[in-house]
């Protein structure tokens, strides 16, 4: 199963390799861990901006759709996004075209 956070704005939630990506919190290791008032301040900030959207793929197709995604240098979530909005916008334009 591939879960991905759905929002206008592109961003994953789960750990996806990212050429050139930031080093992670715990690879620094300079960070101290989030407190639980903001993990909390966190998880209301994002029920209130972001709907979530589960995506169900066959087995081996969630490594396929991480590694396209990086090669195109975006996260799952980024990819999936532009999937979306590439989709809709074209089956608009088929709708004004009929």
């Amino acid at each position: 199963m591939l879960s991905i956070e759905f929002c206008g704005i592109i961003g994953a939630w789960e750990s996806t390799p990212n050429a050139g990506a930031v080093p992670d919190i715990q690879e620094r290791g300079d960070v101290m861990p989030a407190s639980k008032a903001q993990q909390k301040a966190v998880t209301k900030y994002m029920q209130k901006n972001y709907d979530q959207i589960q995506v169900r793929t066959p087995k081996g197709k969630k490594e396929q759709v991480q590694a396209h995604a990086e090669s195109k240098g975006e996260s799952v979530n980024a990819f999936i996004n532009r999937a979306i909005d590439h989709e809709m916008d074209r089956d608009t334009q088929e709708g004004e075209e009929s």
